[in-house]
């Protein structure tokens, strides 16, 4: 049995070959053309791949859940972090608010800053500030349970590392939104740091806890096992083939001229 994806990625594998194929026919052919006086004058023939329809015909045989595919591991972790991103944003301006436990809480020019913060570039900023921490530091905030616990044997359960992540998470605020001249005044002339520190910790906790909950969860990635044998295929009825046409199209690319960096050669590879 064949696996649908290897089956695909094998026409698209043969459609380049065949256009290596192609130059490498052009490469040997060049040689006459410089040889001959008169082929000289001519350009040489060189085939290119604009753009190829495949109708692929075929049946599926078997249907199974794919837990082990890391690429789709990584999207989903991606997905989490894209939103819990959006739930930190809005938990770090809910806790620079306060509430009765904390001092921010009764002071009127803080609650009047924190509006005046709360825009959109500067939750922009911040997103995008949190979710590359997140991205950038997987290794040191997530850790793959290996041992089982999950009750569902198809659920894959990663821990967060909420304290390094909270610490994170704080430092973000306070050396983006929170190092406005006008807030290091105001925290210094009121004596705030401590307690809006204590704030945001309180307000983020619970959002990192939820977020470590929902990281424990189902890959749901199945693997298509099909047949595209023409003996095969003509023993199936019609109403169980399937069809998909497959467009792929040949981009060509070049190496850059080369440049110096830090003293080493650079070729970089551009689109024609």
């Amino acid at each position: 049995m064949a696996e649908l994806h290897n089956v695909v990625g094998a026409i698209l594998r043969d459609i380049a070959q065949a256009r290596v194929t192609s130059d490498l026919y052009s490469r040997e052919v060049s040689r006459y053309y410089e040889e001959d006086s008169l082929l000289r004058l001519f350009p040489i023939p060189r085939t290119e791949i604009k753009e190829v329809e495949v109708d692929l015909c075929f049946g599926i045989k078997d249907v199974r859940k794919d837990i082990n595919r890391e690429q789709d591991k990584l999207v989903y972790i991606a997905r989490i972090i894209e939103r819990y991103g959006e739930k930190l944003v809005d938990g770090i301006f809910e806790s620079l608010k306060g509430t009765y436990r904390h001092k921010i809480s009764k002071s009127v020019a803080w609650q009047t800053l924190v509006g005046e913060l709360d825009t959109l570039d500067n939750r922009s900023n911040l997103r995008f500030s949190i979710s590359n921490f997140f991205e950038s530091n997987q290794s040191i905030l997530l850790s793959e349970n290996k041992d089982g616990s999950a009750e569902d044997t198809d659920a894959v359960r990663y821990d967060l590392n909420i304290n390094n992540a909270l610490n994170g998470v704080v430092e973000i605020a306070k050396r983006t939104i929170l190092q406005s001249e006008e807030v290091i005044t105001l925290v210094k002339a009121e004596d705030l740091e401590d307690s809006y520190e204590s704030a945001l910790r309180t307000g983020l906790d619970d959002i990192l806890i939820a977020m470590d909950n929902d990281l424990n969860f189902e890959v749901e990635a199945y693997m298509l096992d099909v047949t595209v044998e023409a003996e095969e295929l003509l023993e199936l009825p019609e109403n169980v083939l399937s069809k998909i046409k497959i467009t792929a199209e040949i981009k060509n690319y070049t190496w850059s001229q080369v440049e110096e960096k830090d003293n080493q050669v650079v070729r970089r590879l551009i689109p024609e």
